[in-house]
C-alpha cells in the first residue's frame, strides 16, 4: 500500500492538501489517521463524490496490519504523535514523507521542503500549475476552501504570498468562489454557534467565583453574528473560568 494521509482531526486545508499530493505523488491511496473535523466533514459530505475515495480510519487499520507497506505520504503534519492509527506503522513504511508549512521544526518525520505558507495546501497548489497539472474545478474549490480556512480570509498573520497565488491560481482553474462563503463564512454561522452555544447552556446556571451576586446570564445568542471567532471563543473562556456550578 502506497499511503497519503493528514493528521488526526484533518480539516480542511489537511483535507485539500491530501488531494493535491495525489495529483503530484500519486497513485496513492487516500486514508483518515482519525475522525475529520465537522467542517471538512460537512464539506465531504457534500461533495465527496467528486473526489478521490478516502479510507476511513476503521478500515485502514486492518488494512496496515495485514498489507505490505511501500510510501507513506504525510500533509499538514510532521508529527508521528499526531497520527493515529497509522502512527504505530510508521516503521513498516519503506519511505515517509512530510509536506507540513506549520509545523514544529524539530518534529519526527522526514520533510520536504515546501514554501513557507498559511496553508499546507498553497505549496501544492503552485506545484500543480508548474507541473502544468490541473486540477477539477471541485478539486480547485477545495484548495481555495483550505486556503481561506486557515488563513482566516487572509488576515491570519502566517499568511504569505504564496497563499495568495495559490489562490489565485484556483480561481484561475475555476474553483467555485462561492463555497467559502457557504463553507468558510466571516464571523460566526449557524455550524459555529451550535456548539458555542452547546458550552454555554450551563453557564446561565452559574455564579461567579469572584463575587457572589455577579451572576452570569448572558446567553450565546449575545454574542453578535459578527464577532471573530477568538471573540466568542474568549466570551467561552470567561465562562468556563470564572464560574462554579451551583
Amino acid at each position: 500500500m502506497d499511503l497519503a494521509t493528514s493528521h488526526v482531526g484533518t480539516d480542511l486545508d489537511g483535507l485539500a492538501a491530501l488531494v493535491a499530493i495525489s495529483l503530484l505523488e500519486g497513485p496513492l491511496e487516500l486514508g483518515l489517521a482519525g475522525p475529520m473535523d465537522p467542517l471538512a466533514a460537512r464539506f465531504h459530505g457534500d461533495h465527496g463524490d467528486a473526489l478521490p475515495s478516502l479510507i476511513p480510519d476503521a478500515e485502514l487499520r486492518g488494512r496496515l496490519a495485514s498489507e505490505p507497506l511501500g510510501r507513506l505520504v504525510v500533509v499538514g503534519t510532521a508529527e508521528r504523535g499526531r497520527l493515529g492509527v497509522i502512527a504505530p506503522f510508521v516503521e513498516r513504511f519503506a519511505s515517509v514523507a512530510a509536506f507540513d508549512t506549520h509545523g514544529a521544526e524539530d518534529a519526527d518525520l522526514p520533510r520536504e521542503p515546501l514554501r513557507r505558507a498559511g496553508a499546507c495546501v498553497s505549496p501544492l497548489v503552485l506545484r500543480l500549475a508548474e507541473r502544468g497539472l490541473a486540477p477539477t474545478p471541485a478539486q480547485a474549490g477545495l484548495f481555495l476552501l483550505g486556503i481561506h480556512a486557515v488563513t482566516e480570509h487572509f488576515l491570519s498573520p502566517g499568511t504569505t504570498a504564496v497563499d495568495h497565488r495559490a489562490a489565485a491560481q484556483c480561481v484561475a482553474w475555476d474553483a467555485p468562489v462561492e463555497w467559502a462563503a457557504h463553507y468558510v463564512p466571516r464571523g460566526l454561522d449557524r455550524h459555529r454557534l451550535r456548539p458555542l452555544a452547546r458550552m454555554a447552556d450551563p453557564a446561565q446556571r452559574v455564579v461567579m467565583e469572584r463575587t457572589a451576586g455577579d451572576l452570569a446570564t448572558d446567553p450565546v445568542h449575545h454574542i453578535a453574528a459578527s464577532a471573530s471567532v477568538a471573540e466568542a471563543g474568549a466570551a467561552m473562556h470567561r465562562y468556563k473560568v470564572n464560574a462554579l456550578p451551583l
